[in-house]
């Protein structure tokens, strides 16, 4: 529950990520699904500047080679459901 709701903040708020980004790390996440998404979105970040959107991450972990079947419907799974109270 609390991995979900920072990488839903960190995806669609973006004074939050702004603010938490730079202070979390892979290692932080238990759950191999939301430290794919995490990396995922780590890289995007990095390379663009900015949180992705739920479809740019969506995209990104597509490219990825490193998923298996049931980790890549579990990180679409939790991607659909990230939202912000």
């Amino acid at each position: 529950m609390l991995e979900k709701t920072i990488l839903s903040n960190l995806i669609l708020n973006e004074e939050y990520s702004r603010k938490v980004y730079p202070y979390l790390k892979e290692d932080y996440f238990d759950d191999n699904a939301f430290r794919k998404i995490f990396s995922t979105c780590s890289e995007y970040v990095e390379q663009y500047k900015e949180p992705p959107s739920k479809e740019a991450l969506k995209l990104a972990i597509e490219k990825r080679t490193d998923l298996s079947e049931d980790v890549y419907k579990e990180v679409n799974n939790i991607i659909n459901e990230l939202t912000v109270d």
